[in-house]
């Protein structure tokens, strides 16, 4: 995991990112803080990108694949941020020789193989949980194997299709991947009895894996940020991407963000956020989901204990009363909610936009760091393992100064590498835009 934010408002956007990278290991995770998450996007023009999530694509590291863009990039520029992003999307394909075709397939039959493993467990799960004190049945395990089966195939049957893939059909992608779904069908269900039905949901299931808008598996967040040259205030754009089906890359918008106008200010923090959200509204995002659902049944419940302690009232008064009084409960939470909304927005969220849309430009990069250090302190502090830590690059990118770094570590002392300096300055003045593992 990491910790990344955005900090915007009419001048400029401050971006901050850890170092903490997590391998997941047999033995326990390892941890290392020393990996570059956030980057120049081009050499030459106001914009910047972050990744998180996965330290690669498709194999091949997020770095590598960011440099050899700029490189491609270039001097080339674009009217607005969407398009950049668009160019890079268009760069993340099988047709640029980053990504082998072995990686790709392995990619699909990983994601079919994890996600029938899941279900197995889940089944496994309940068969353990239903018949602990007795042996189950064929016809039981199949019950079960069915009904989760079923609940899965229902889920991302009812999902929303991905933009990206609006001109491949079910029935193209199950015909495709028929002989895969086969194998690891056999592979993870062999000691089950599968019904045709369900073996028929499977290779739907399978399919809609990686045509419906829900990431199961592990994914690569990416972030772009700055300015297009035609925009005067910046803006960011956050999407997520983890692999290839029929050629073409998985990949969905979650948001896209403007300063206007209207909307002078922006905090957007990226993977763990609760401290973040808890600065900013004043209460632990946890603990203010327990507080939700304690007062919600607290609130369902009481009209049923008031009736019941009112033993004289009548048997038929009894139900119209619990029924209005179900009402007025639900009312007066709704009620809570709003105005506890309202109190956070009033006195905690708005006067810290209000002071950040008239930051200047270090004042938004030592905020930046201070929130993602704020995240790297509570994992410290607590019994949870440190997915946020190392040392916090930072930058700051504006219409006018470009692409600034304030914060940024190097695996290598400049002072003895003048050779490297020199390569990297002669390039740079030669305009060929190279990137380098300094990435100035």
């Amino acid at each position: 995991m990491t910790a990344e934010i955005a900090i915007m408002n009419k001048g400029a956007i401050a971006l901050a990112a850890d170092s903490a990278v997590t391998l997941p290991h047999p033995g326990g995770d390892k941890i290392y803080n020393s990996v570059n998450k956030l980057f120049m996007l081009s050499k030459y023009h106001p914009v910047g990108i972050m990744v998180y999530g996965l330290a690669d694509f498709s194999g091949v590291p997020w770095e590598t694949i960011i440099k050899e863009y700029r490189k491609h990039l270039g001097k080339k520029q674009f009217p607005i941020l969407d398009e950049y992003v668009g160019d890079f999307l268009r760069f993340l394909a099988p047709q640029s020789g980053l990504f082998s075709k072995e990686e790709q397939e392995r990619y699909v039959v990983r994601t079919i193989t994890n996600f029938f493993g899941w279900i197995c467990n889940e089944i496994d799960k309940k068969v353990k949980k239903l018949f602990n004190k007795e042996k189950a049945t064929v016809a039981q395990i199949r019950r079960l194997t069915t009904s989760e089966i079923t609940d899965a195939w229902k889920f991302y049957h009812e999902a929303k299709k991905l933009p990206c893939f609006n001109k491949l059909t079910e029935k193209e992608v199950v015909e495709k991947q028929k002989k895969v779904v086969e194998e690891q069908k056999q592979k993870v269900f062999e000691k089950l009895h599968l019904a045709k039905e369900s073996e028929e949901k499977l290779h739907q299931l399978a399919a809609n894996l990686f045509l419906k808008d829900q990431f199961t598996g592990p994914v690569s967040g990416v972030v772009i940020a700055g300015y297009g040259e035609n925009e005067h205030f910046p803006s960011l754009v956050q999407f997520f991407v983890d692999g290839f089906l029929d050629g073409q890359l998985r990949h969905l918008t979650r948001d896209t963000l403007k300063i206007t106008d209207t909307n002078s200010a922006t905090i957007v923090p990226f993977a763990q956020s609760e401290m973040v959200h808890t600065f900013m509204e004043g209460i632990d995002p946890d603990y203010k989901l327990f507080l939700q659902n304690f007062l919600k049944k607290l609130f369902d419940n009481l009209p049923d204990e008031i009736v019941n302690v009112l033993s004289a009232v009548a048997a038929k008064k009894r139900s119209d009363l619990t029924k209005k009084l179900k009402d007025s409960c639900s009312k007066l939470l709704e009620d809570l909610q709003n105005r506890t909304d309202m109190y956070r927005k009033t006195y905690h969220v708005r006067p810290v936009i209000d002071a950040v849309a008239i930051l200047p430009k270090d004042e938004l990069a030592g905020m930046a760091e201070s929130l993602v250090n704020l995240t790297s302190f509570k994992r410290k502090m607590s019994m949870d393992s440190e997915t946020v830590g190392g040392p916090i690059d930072v930058a700051v990118i504006s219409k006018g100064d470009g692409f600034i770094w304030i914060k940024r570590k190097h695996y290598f002392d400049p002072k003895l590498n003048h050779g490297f300096l020199a390569n990297y300055y002669r390039l740079e003045s030669e305009g060929e835009g190279n990137a380098t593992d300094k990435d100035e």
